[in-house]
């Protein structure tokens, strides 16, 4: 069925992908070493099938985006679906136009930082995007760049929850999500006072 090596896509049990190697059958399950241990499951435990067709992802055939750790907690997906991503820009594909001018697609935030997004990487460069991100709303940390979505992704802090009394009683997460309510528009017009943190930035 297939040669050990073979590049294959990997279907994980909350309907997330990512790309392995062929490294055999033991007991009738398909076993594959994941290319990237970035994009690897929260356990080994969740790999529950290979899809057929996959090997020709590498030849850009097919797209795939890395695992979603935290899709539970955070409540809905990180990254987009492959329907969506076959409709956004491939990296580079706007470097033709003014940065100001160009489309964002997503935006990312947290407590310490937003991200705005224009383009996404796919295959082999899937993970990566570029964007603008500004940490801790201060123009001087504000910057247009290649952007390591798992990095973001996977991120996890927390803060205490107190009780009247001040006592912590327990840990609230906090994580980057996705504004599942952005509307892509210019970056001018999304990303608030961008002209002016540019210009404190220099």
């Amino acid at each position: 069925m297939f040669r050990i090596g073979d590049l294959i896509m990997c279907a994980y049990s909350e309907g997330d992908w990512c790309l392995g190697h062929y490294a055999g059958t033991v007991g009738g399950r398909i076993h594959a070493t994941v290319t990237n241990p970035l994009n690897a499951p929260a356990r080994v435990g969740d790999l529950v099938s290979v899809l057929p067709g996959f090997a020709r992802a590498a030849q850009g055939e097919n797209d795939v985006m890395p695992v979603d750790i935290h899709r539970k907690l955070r409540g809905h997906r990180f990254y987009p679906t492959m329907a969506q991503l076959a409709k956004l820009p491939d990296l580079y594909a706007q470097e033709s136009v003014p940065a100001e001018d160009s489309t964002v697609h997503y935006r990312y935030f947290a407590p310490w930082g937003t991200w705005w997004i224009t383009e996404f990487g796919r295959d082999l460069d899937a993970g990566q995007a570029y964007g603008y991100a500004r940490l801790a709303d201060d123009p001087a940390m504000a910057e247009w760049g290649t952007i390591w979505l798992p990095e973001i992704e996977r991120h996890l802090a927390t803060t205490p929850l107190r009780s009247p009394g001040g006592r912590p009683i327990a840990a609230v997460p906090l994580l980057v999500e996705s504004d599942c309510h952005f509307r892509p528009g210019k970056a001018r017009d999304v990303i608030p006072d961008l002209a002016d943190n540019e210009q404190d930035a220099q």
